[in-house]
């Protein structure tokens, strides 16, 4: 070897040791030129490749003595020190880069070098400090994952090392990104089970929404962009995808947030399905939750023992729609697709056994009577949700026959509150058309008909006699096409009354000439004058009705004499009546009181239990029997310390022979009704179109029938063949002919 080489080599280990000054690079940069000049690159780069084995040699055999917790930091300052080293040789040879290097095919030695670290520190001499860099990596990731403070820049440099060093080839891949893959795997499965075992959905799925943004948030900061793609797949698969089945099975947390409108936690669960591609998913299992609350309702209804539990039931189901719409209105924006699929459960469960359609009505009864208790917006909600579920059920020509029998029985028990009936059914004839509330519109048209009648009746009476009609009445007269029909029961009314009934009778004959008037004496009630120490002296009364007892001729009433007002039923009056003017002691048996009113048995126990219980009831029972039931030994006597508590008092009063049908009976319509309304419906549209095929006439039907009843394929072709039968129609094939 020449002097000249052994100076440049005295001068590289110089440079490696880091005790050569900046000034005596020039001197050695122009040395080194001359040197190359004269054709000894090869040489001199042979020379290079030792030395720097011998260095990065060095510095690993210090990296494999470290203890493993500061293998990270010492790996990182060698590097360092063997990066800038190596940059400083890549700056004084660069002339031997772009000459003999390059007009050999040869590596740079930037390149060489990278290759000489990998070699030392993943391969040949040093096998197990790839194991001791990636562990130790790992550890600090894991430990920034519990919420511990790391250096993110010594991992973000020690990564940009790997991935510096394993240029063209796939070492960064191979030794630390599936090792990551693996620890997050195990990681994510163990972290998965311990959240969704500790906190509810909605905490769980907020936790993992954080979970995945930090994890993203800690590949922008140090780790690889090539593995955002497969740890968003881990964290999906392990929080999601092999956690779905214990997901779905929190049924209770699935309700819970539904019922109690926890919105933040239900957008957590959304916002997550929305964002990775899950949206069917949540909205089915929305949607089936609310399918199972709903189904669980009705099923409560068909094992309840009373009318407040199905009361209760029914509003429960009514809350259920109301929070449905709130949380898809204000909190979904309206989602499409979860608006479709949860009418479809709204459909499913709210038609399940004919369930609103027999029990919607009853609730809307009960609501209406406690219209007086309610602000005006807690009455504005239930009406809204009425509406609401009305339009989902099947059977509403049903349903309006229900709503019908409880409206006509809430006027015919002077129960009603007008106001609120009218809007109610204005508010579903905008909703459902005229044709839906056309008999209850009949109804408040024979309501005020009546009004009418009572007036022309008492002015008619008036012009003829000179005089006041003695009594005062209020005649409700019902088309027997409209109101639900009501069993006639007899009874023997008093004389002056039924005369006085019979000018009315004479009255309507002659306006109406042609119509039958029967008068329903157990669908009406009466309001009596109640006197207390008086001397009775003359009765008069009216029936349907207010009846004033008690009264003397002029109409003066004696200042000892305090008058209170009895509210009863027609069949109560007529008992009362058996006391006036009789002695305060008389006693009357359950035998007077069946031969004298006429009233059947079973009514007239109903209508005794009102006037003998409570603490201060108007008559008093004696029991010849050891019996709590009224039984034909009874004897009944005024109670002459009765002590009305308020002026006006109700007697409560029971419905007679007017109770709606047994729960379980399935309709209150006959099948042929509906038959008959599909076979007009057919011969119309065949009459129309002269032929048609047999799945349109299906199609068309089911459209038309839509705001009625939902017919079943096999009740239309119930229909076609009763009109083949008659020859309206014909078929040919699958078409149908109408038949001139």
């Amino acid at each position: 070897m020449s002097t000249n080489i052994n100076q440049i080599l005295n001068f590289l280990n110089l440079v490696i040791k880091g005790t050569t000054k900046e000034i005596i690079y020039y001197k050695y940069y122009f040395l080194i030129q001359n040197y190359l000049n004269k054709g000894k690159e090869k040489e001199v780069y042979c020379e290079l490749k030792t030395i720097l084995k011998q260095y990065a040699n060095d510095l690993c055999v210090f990296v494999q003595n470290v203890h493993s917790e500061n293998v990270l930091q010492l790996m990182l300052t060698n590097w360092k020190l063997f990066s800038r080293k190596l940059n400083t040789i890549c700056g004084i040879f660069h002339t031997l880069e772009n000459g003999y290097l390059k007009r050999n095919n040869l590596k740079t030695i930037k390149l060489f070098g990278n290759k000489l670290w990998r070699n030392l520190v993943f391969e040949n001499k040093q096998p197990d400090t790839n194991k001791l860099l990636t562990n130790g990596i790992l550890m600090e990731i894991n430990k920034e994952r519990m919420g511990k403070t790391i250096d993110r820049i010594q991992i973000k440099t020690l990564l940009q090392m790997t991935q510096e060093i394993s240029e063209g080839t796939n070492y960064s891949n191979q030794y630390f990104e599936q090792s990551f893959l693996q620890n997050s795997k195990q990681y994510f499965k163990n972290n998965s089970a311990l959240l969704l075992q500790n906190l509810g959905l909605g905490e769980y799925f907020q936790q993992v929404k954080k979970i995945m943004h930090q994890e993203n948030l800690r590949i922008s900061n140090y780790l690889f962009e090539s593995l955002r793609t497969p740890l968003n797949e881990i964290i999906k698969k392990h929080y999601f995808y092999s956690r779905i089945k214990i997901i779905e099975s929190k049924k209770v947390e699935w309700r819970k947030l539904i019922k109690e409108i926890q919105v933040e936690p239900l957008k957590s669960i959304y916002n997550f399905c929305l964002q990775n591609s899950h949206k069917k998913w949540f909205i089915a299992q929305f949607c089936k939750t609310i399918t199972n609350m709903g189904l669980e309702l009705v099923k409560q209804y068909e094992n309840s023992i009373n009318e407040i539990q199905d009361y209760t039931i029914t509003r429960e189901i009514i809350n259920l729609r109301f929070i449905y719409q709130r949380l898809i209105k204000s909190d979904f924006a309206n989602e499409p697709e979860m608006y479709t699929e949860g009418g479809k459960c709204f459909l499913y469960f709210l038609n399940y056994n004919s369930f609103c359609t027999r029990n919607l009505p009853k609730f809307i009864d009960f609501q209406l009577l406690q219209c007086h208790l309610k602000e005006e917006k807690q009455i504005e909600n239930i009406f809204a949700g009425i509406i609401d579920v009305i339009s989902f059920l099947h059977d509403k020509d049903l349903f309006k026959t229900y709503y019908v029998f409880y409206l006509s029985r809430r006027y015919i028990l002077n129960l009603k509150n007008e106001f609120y009936e009218k809007r109610l059914v204005t508010e579903m004839k905008m909703k459902y058309g005229n044709s839906f509330t056309n008999k209850m519109d009949k109804i408040f048209e024979d309501i005020e008909n009546s009004k009418h009648e009572d007036t022309n009746f008492q002015s008619f009476y008036l012009k003829r006699s000179k005089k006041k009609f003695p009594i005062k009445i209020n005649p409700w007269i019902f088309k027997q096409s409209v109101w639900p029909e009501i069993s006639q029961l007899e009874c023997n009314m008093p004389i002056f009354l039924d005369n006085n009934l019979k000018v009315f009778y004479e009255y309507y004959d002659l306006i109406h000439p042609g119509r039958l008037l029967n008068w329903q004496y157990n669908a009406g009630f009466a309001k009596i004058d109640y006197y207390l120490n008086a001397q009775l002296t003359n009765d008069k009364c009216n029936n349907n009705i207010t009846i004033t007892l008690n009264e003397n001729e002029n109409g003066n009433n004696n200042n000892n004499i305090f008058k209170q007002q009895l509210l009863t039923s027609t069949f109560q009056m007529l008992i009362i009546l058996l006391f006036n003017g009789q002695n305060p002691n008389l006693e009357v048996t359950f035998q007077d009181l069946l031969d004298n009113t006429g009233i059947p048995q079973f009514n007239l126990i109903g209508a005794l239990i009102g006037l003998v219980s409570g603490n201060n009831p108007l008559l008093i029972r004696k029991r010849n029997e050891n019996n709590t039931a009224i039984s034909s030994n009874d004897i009944f006597l005024l109670n002459n310390n009765f002590v009305p508590q308020t002026k006006i008092i109700e007697i409560k009063r029971m419905p007679q022979n007017y109770t709606e049908k047994n729960k379980n009976s399935k309709t209150f319509l006959e099948t042929e009704e509906r038959k008959l309304l599909l076979m007009t419906m057919i011969v119309k549209i065949l009459k129309k179109k002269k032929k048609i095929k047999k799945p349109d006439l299906f199609f068309i039907l089911t459209e038309l029938t839509k705001n009625r009843f939902k017919p079943s394929p096999n009740f239309i072709e119930q229909g076609i063949r009763s009109l083949i039968q008659r020859e309206y129609i014909k078929m040919n094939k699958n078409i149908l002919i109408y038949c001139p």
